[in-house]
């Protein structure tokens, strides 16, 4: 029943247990469902939730759904906001996982939808295209679930994510989805969160960064379609 479960909100400032809570939930979900490459060490987690921060980094928020009865993390999501020169925050929703004997239940797309709820400005994500294989998780269900969520995805940008630790590639093979009932975007939205998302990453090659800018320059607006169809 939906009454044995809570939701647990982490963010700056961190509470007693906070730390580890995330320290768990970055060991014994997510190590399990995503590739080395695109899960941010959960040093880069702590170090956004300080009140401190460098200013370049973003503010990390984390919801993990809690079993009541067993205090058993079930379910994670995360997002992190992203502040432009401009003044405009969009927010970025990072990770979505759910335990293997969890699923089906409908607690990621709780959760998403807490995200929605909660998140600053403009929402967006990254997915796997439709034509990537070898994830943990079929790259189709997730667009799926974003779809029914209300997500669309950017199809005419060629869409590469900065790496998220030292000395790792940029990630390619990604589609960026968001959230909006229409048709269009305008693409100073996207081109608002490129610029601090990539200053705050670790990408050595910046040629991929540059490609989209001046992509988005040229271009009012932006086409979006169904994430199902990415």
């Amino acid at each position: 029943m939906d009454d044995a479960f809570t939701e647990r909100l982490i963010q700056c400032p961190l509470c007693d247990g906070d730390s580890e809570a995330l320290q768990h939930v970055h060991a014994k979900l997510m190590r399990s469902e995503f590739p080395a490459d695109e899960l941010e060490p959960v040093d880069e987690w702590l170090k956004m939730l300080q009140k401190d921060r460098d200013p370049q980094l973003p503010s990390f928020h984390a919801l993990i759904l809690v079993h009541i009865p067993s205090d058993q993390f079930v379910a994670a999501c995360t997002y992190e906001v992203y502040t432009a020169s401009s003044g405009r925050r969009t927010s970025l929703l990072t990770y979505l996982v759910t335990h293997v004997s969890f699923r089906r239940r409908g607690f990621a797309r709780r959760l998403c939808r807490s995200a929605i709820a909660s998140a600053s400005g403009p929402l967006l994500l990254e997915a796997h295209n439709g034509a990537t294989t070898g994830d943990v998780i079929n790259p189709k269900d997730r667009l799926n679930l974003y779809s029914a969520l209300g997500f669309r995805g950017l199809r005419d940008v060629e869409y590469v994510a900065p790496s998220v630790e030292p000395g790792s590639a940029n990630v390619s093979g990604l589609v960026l989805l968001v959230l909006t009932p229409n048709d269009t975007v305008f693409s100073s939205v996207l081109m608002d969160f490129l610029v601090p998302y990539w200053k705050a990453c670790y990408a050595k090659d910046d040629a991929p960064l540059r490609k989209m800018l001046a992509f988005c320059s040229q271009h009012a607006e932006l086409s979006v379609v169904k994430a199902s169809l990415c």
